[in-house]
């Protein structure tokens, strides 16, 4: 395997994981997507690729909305690990993001996690700008009235 592939894998496996498992709600999906992501990646030489961090973080979410689109919901989403010691109001807040549409907690997701401004996201969305703020807008309104 390429060294440059090792250290990216090495670098940013955590913070994709960490993305694909707010956007999917379950940790162990999350896991398998962003593996599949890294092994496409690796399988071809991608010479053409002048940013390697911002292509893998598209096939994540790419790859996020097609798992999404396969598996059915379930109840709950976000699972605390038995022993683990965790704040209502953060498990309250797990629950309130996974009920949000897959669009808008994809949205919320990539702005307050990933930290992108909104063309980026609407690029790795496929959408308009003035969509994803939409979505990010409805999204925030959706919460504060879920945990009020």
């Amino acid at each position: 395997m390429r060294t440059d592939i090792v250290d990216l894998y090495t670098s940013e496996r955590s913070d994709l994981v960490s993305l694909a498992a707010l956007v999917l709600g379950r940790r162990d999906q999350a896991e398998d997507v962003v593996q599949a992501c890294f092994e496409r990646y690796g399988a071809t030489e991608r010479d053409d690729v002048r940013d390697p961090v911002r292509y893998l973080r598209r096939m994540v979410v790419n790859e996020c909305r097609r798992v999404g689109r396969r598996s059915a919901r379930e109840e709950p989403r976000f699972r605390i690990p038995a022993g683990v010691a965790v704040d209502s109001r953060i498990v309250e807040l797990a629950d309130t993001i996974a009920a949000l549409s897959p669009r808008r907690r994809m949205a919320i997701v990539l702005r307050y996690h990933c930290d992108l401004p909104v063309h980026e996201i609407a690029s790795l969305m496929g959408t308009r700008p003035s969509t994803v703020s939409s979505l990010i807008h409805r999204a925030l309104h959706d919460l504060r009235k879920a945990l009020a």
